[in-house]
């Protein structure tokens, strides 16, 4: 999947109920990404800077 800017990939991941948790992070459990997620929070933390943690079991 490609992405054309980080909103973009944003609102991908938004649809599929993963949001950003604070500025610049995005937080969730890596199982629950499904590829095409995956590849959007690769590009994010690629091409953006963006991080992610990883919260095993979806806990907060």
């Amino acid at each position: 999947m490609t992405f054309s800017s980080d909103d973009d990939a944003l609102e991908f991941l938004k649809r599929y109920g993963h949001e950003e948790s604070r500025n610049g992070v995005i937080r969730g459990d890596w199982r629950s990404f499904d590829a095409d997620c995956r590849d959007a929070v690769g590009y994010l933390c690629a091409e953006w800077d963006f991080v992610f943690e990883n919260v095993e079991g979806g806990g907060e």
